[in-house]
């Protein structure tokens, strides 16, 4: 993976990593609170890099984390936080805080469940593979 490219926006972000557009507004919460100077591909996430001190948040399909704490993530959704999906410990980031987003892939934060999409993956123009969450076609480089 290319560590150094950087996406445009947010928006190209989420769009790459075929996150759900109803997960939009609380991403945006979130990121606007935090402060983030740039966003960049993981293998299965978003990098969110602080514009601030702080570790950077990793923003997937149906949740982000790296909140410091659970102050820090429910004062981050700001409006849209819920009493229904209430911040998490993060279990692969110790000492870190994290939240589920509104449509999530089935994952289960305490007792809330989310609903669940289908992802729909997008097809490579050349060679007619499903292209992975990352940049482009690992086939043929498209």
């Amino acid at each position: 993976m290319d560590t150094a490219y950087q996406f445009a926006s947010l928006a190209d972000a989420t769009q790459e990593f075929a996150i759900p557009h109803e997960n939009d507004a609380v991403i945006r919460e979130v990121t606007t609170h935090v402060g983030i100077a740039a966003y960049r591909p993981a293998r299965t996430f978003i990098t969110a890099e602080r514009a601030g001190d702080g570790p950077d948040l990793h923003i997937a399909y149906g949740w982000t984390n790296g909140f410091t704490d659970e102050d820090e993530a429910r004062s981050a959704l700001g409006d849209l936080a819920s009493e229904d999906a209430p911040p998490w410990q993060s279990e692969s980031r110790i000492g870190l805080w994290g939240i589920t987003h509104p449509v999530s892939s089935g994952y289960k934060s305490h007792s809330h469940e989310t609903r669940t999409v289908e992802r729909q993956r997008r097809i490579c123009d050349t060679c007619f593979t499903e292209v992975p969450e990352t940049r482009g076609c690992s086939n043929c480089e498209d």
